[in-house]
This record gives structure tokens, sequence and C-alpha cells, in this order.
């Protein structure tokens, strides 16, 4: 994948901006087709300290605006996800890109299935449900896909919470509710045509349509899960047990990370 941005820089001049707080990332945009929808990721971006990463974002959402919503039911899911990722300065991938090994050594965990949650425990791993830690990272993951990764080294304490799953509840609650308003609107001018006569646009049989992921969006933003909080040296990160309800047990199973990979 491209690197924008690192022109005319060497690697010892790059490792500096990253002392003074420059970063990759990566920006999302959604393109639709009627029943078929594509999320993608944009070229890795270097965005140095002070430089504005959300404006250097805006072409994607523009793309995602323009674009994205048109696909049903997925256009407008992936299209929200893009908005804030982007609007949120974009994924940071500066471990994966430039200080991560070039390859991870953890072992490949041999996983089964107890009652419906995964369940590993080998040498140098452990996982229950979702929720993986190796040596090196902890991670969410869903069948192989790896949706969330953070370094151990970053990883200051752990904790076990029931609460919002989501982390940006507020930014995908606010997306929701205009999701909502903008399909509320062509009710009205439906009604107004019934009443009065007139056209109505077949856009707005679309916008109608808005209204189902407006609806998944609140409602993501205020579905309590259980979640394990990850309090690292760049903020929070949350991942969540997407089976398992059981407490003593999620309980039990962070002990045993503390114990073997000493988390706090």
């Amino acid at each position: 994948m491209k690197i924008v941005g690192i022109e005319g820089l060497d690697s010892q001049q790059i490792k500096l901006e990253l002392q003074r707080g420059a970063k990759f990332v990566v920006y999302q945009y959604c393109i639709s087709i009627i029943i078929l929808s594509f999320k993608r990721h944009s070229n890795i971006y270097f965005i140095r300290a002070g430089e504005n990463a959300v404006i250097k974002g805006l072409g994607f959402s523009v793309i995602s605006f323009l674009l994205g919503w048109w696909g049903i039911p997925s256009g407008p899911i992936f299209t929200i996800d893009s908005f804030i990722t982007n609007f949120c300065g974009g994924k940071d991938v500066t471990q994966e890109v430039f200080l991560a090994p070039q390859h991870d050594t953890s072992p490949q965990p041999n996983i089964t299935l107890k009652k419906n949650v995964i369940v590993v425990e080998e040498s140098g791993v452990l996982q229950y449900d979702s929720v993986r830690f190796t040596e090196q990272y902890a991670m969410e993951v869903q069948g192989n896909q790896v949706l969330v990764r953070v370094p151990r080294a970053e990883i200051q304490r752990i904790e076990l919470v029931y609460g919002i799953g989501t982390e940006r509840p507020g930014l995908t609650h606010f997306s929701g509710l205009a999701l909502l308003f903008i399909s509320i609107i062509p009710v009205l001018h439906f009604l107004f045509v019934m009443a009065n006569g007139g056209r109505f646009p077949l856009i707005f049989v679309l916008a109608m349509g808005l209204a189902v992921p407006g609806v998944w969006a609140v409602k993501l933003s205020v579905q309590k899960r259980w979640v394990v909080v990850l309090h690292s040296s760049k903020g929070q990160r949350r991942m969540i047990f997407r089976t398992s309800t059981d407490e003593a047990v999620m309980g039990s199973f962070l002990d045993k990370v503390r114990s073997r990979f000493g988390y706090q």
C-alpha cells in the first residue's frame, strides 16, 4: 500500500517526526451500486504534528457522501462508519506501519468451541470469546478478522466493564439521529402531496430507507455490553465480548491474563 506524505524523508527523519507527534493513518470510503456496497481504505497518509488529519480525509468523506448511501442495506451503514472514522482523524496505523516488528511471532492458536464461546489457552496466547491476548498484542477478533489490536507495550491497565460497546457513542448517536431526521422529511412531504396534490420524487423513497441505519446507529450508541477497557498511553480502547454474558468467567479470564502477561 502506498504511503503518502513521506516523499523526501529518510527513516531517521520519519522517526524524528513521530517523536514530535506525527502518525500514519488510513481513511475509509464507501461506494454503493443499488444492492452492492463496498467499503474500502485509502492509501496510508503520513500526518505530521500540527497538521489536521480530518481535513486530509475530507475527500474520502465526500466520496462516501455522494456515492455511499445508495446500496441497501449496507450502504448507509458503511457510509456512517466511514464518516465516524474520517471525522475522528482516520484510523491510526502507526504501530503496524513503522513501529511494529516485521513479523508477528505470536503462536497461532488452536481454537476450540465450548458452549458457543471460543476458548484458547496456549503458551503465549489466551482467548475467551472474541477477546484475545498474546505476548505482543491485545486483540478483538471476529473469525479471522482482527477488529481491534493494541500493542502490549502501550497498555497500562485492563478492566472489565459493563457499558457501551462503541468507542464513540456520542458521535454514533448523533449520526443515527441525523439519519432519522432526514428519513422523516420525505414522510412529511408525502403527507403534504397526499393532501394537496403534486409529485413525490423517487429519491425520497430511498431517503426514507435511511431510517433503518438510523435506528441501528442509535441502538448501537446506547446498547450495553461486557467489554474489556484497555487503558493505554494513547487513551482508551474497548474490546467487546460478543457472545459471553458470564461475568465470573470473564473476570477469571482477565485474572489469568494479568498473571501471565503482567497487566495491572
